[in-house]
């Protein structure tokens, strides 16, 4: 009778335990199920703020400029849609829509040479600088100290009615690309962003001791603004509100766009075939070409320098200056007795006064058309 009892003690034992084991494997495993979804929820989490973050960046992003369509401004990447290949041609064209159109022959113009142009009154202002650029009427010019070291970079403006050069402007904020708005205000390209969408001008005010900052003016806020985007030039057409590529977008690489002061041209760089010229008018691209480096407006808009260079792949073997008339569609070359190597020209009103930089210092010297 024992021997019954501890047998039927025992198996309910068993199966109690049985149960046991049992409840608690299924408590772990609605444990493990909730740690499971609560991850699940974390990282849905995570997903959803960045979603919301790059939501906002994007938005921040579009709102950087509110003269055309947002749609129509960024990112540039996606709303350039670039063929598989173009063949170079002058004047194609790449509308908002990403079409490419060939524009009508009609409205190109070609450019003619001319007699060389001599220098006169050639004198050095400076041995220590570099990208000079003239005052409209000549009187002045503006030179850029390249940082060295510790020392900041530095703007200087030479006269040729003072006896020592004058520093303007030093630190972070100096940049190359500077034009003149009269004789004595000038406008910087802010340092950091000189050919993007959103960059910005300095407008300074020359004075006796050093340039005082009158006002910060984004480019978005002229009748038309340029900037470069994945190797493409891009034109903003305020009137219209459109975006346009003008430049083609299989050739070459292009860079450095700039607005002529009256706002009738656009420049730029291509990489390995030289300086582009488009007519915004006329709404078409003249190719300049001769792999010309560093064009240059002069400040009432009509004239154009760049320079012609060779090199053996480090160096500059030769540079000469090259002078375009934009009101009669002619190129006349300035002449180089001396062979030295001329770069980055910069002329002033009328092309009467130029000055250029050279392995020996920077130049300023007087233009005679033959």
């Amino acid at each position: 009778m024992k021997w019954y009892r501890i047998i039927a003690t025992t198996t309910i034992l068993v199966a109690s335990f049985a149960a046991l084991h049992a409840s608690a494997q299924d408590l772990v495993q609605t444990q493990n199920q909730a740690q499971t979804q609560n991850q699940a929820q974390t990282q849905n989490q995570v997903l959803e703020r960045g979603q919301i973050k790059e939501q906002t960046q994007a938005k921040e992003q579009i709102q950087v400029t509110d003269l055309v369509p947002a749609q129509a401004i960024l990112p540039a990447r996606e709303r350039v849609e670039v063929p598989v290949h173009v063949d170079r041609k002058p004047g194609l064209r790449l509308p908002v829509d990403g079409e490419m159109v060939a524009l009508d022959a009609t409205n190109m113009w070609t450019i003619s040479d001319v007699p060389e142009a001599k220098l006169t009154e050639i004198s050095r202002i400076s041995t220590n600088t570099k990208f000079p650029s003239i005052s409209p009427n000549g009187d002045k010019v503006v030179l850029f100290s390249p940082e060295k070291g510790e020392t900041p970079k530095r703007l200087i403006q030479w006269s040729r009615h003072e006896k020592t050069d004058l520093e303007l402007m030093r630190g972070q904020d100096v940049s190359t690309y500077v034009t003149w708005d009269d004789a004595d205000n000038i406008s910087m390209r802010q340092a950091d962003k000189p050919f993007f969408h959103d960059g910005q001008m300095l407008k300074l005010k020359l004075g006796n001791k050093k340039a005082t900052l009158r006002a910060k003016k984004r480019l978005s806020e002229s009748k038309y603004f340029t900037y470069d985007a994945d190797d493409i030039i891009i034109l903003v057409r305020k009137d219209t509100e459109t975006l346009q590529a003008i430049s083609d977008t299989s050739a070459d690489r292009y860079y450095s766009p700039m607005l002529s002061p009256d706002e009738k041209f656009v420049v730029f760089n291509g990489l390995t075939t030289g300086v582009h010229v488009f007519d915004i008018e006329q709404n078409a691209v003249v190719y300049i070409g001769e792999k010309g480096t560093d064009p240059s407006f002069s400040p009432d808009g009509r004239y154009l320098i760049y320079a012609v260079t060779t090199d053996d792949g480090d160096d500059f073997t030769s540079g000469n200056l090259v002078l375009i008339d934009l009101k009669t569609h002619s190129r006349r070359t300035i002449s180089n007795p001396s062979k030295e190597i001329r770069l980055r020209g910069s002329i002033s009103y009328d092309a009467q006064f130029v000055a250029y930089e050279t392995t020996k210092g920077v130049f300023r010297a007087k233009i005679v058309k033959k």
